[in-house]
């Protein structure tokens, strides 16, 4: 798996978890979504930390 595949991926993976903590938010499972949320911006956080190391070099 190349690089710009694995970034894809992520990419793919933090929306996944953005959707589905508006999806709680939008139920009123308030600590579901924040936990959701909080997953998507760990993995947005990988994502952007590897597309720009990738870069870099």
């Amino acid at each position: 798996m190349n690089s710009k595949a694995r970034v894809t991926a992520l990419a793919v993976l933090a929306i996944g978890w953005f959707v589905l903590a508006v999806v709680n938010l939008v139920r009123g499972v308030i600590v579901v979504a924040l936990a959701y949320a909080l997953c998507g911006v760990i993995i947005t956080t990988l994502t952007l930390r590897l597309s720009r190391g990738r870069r870099t070099r």
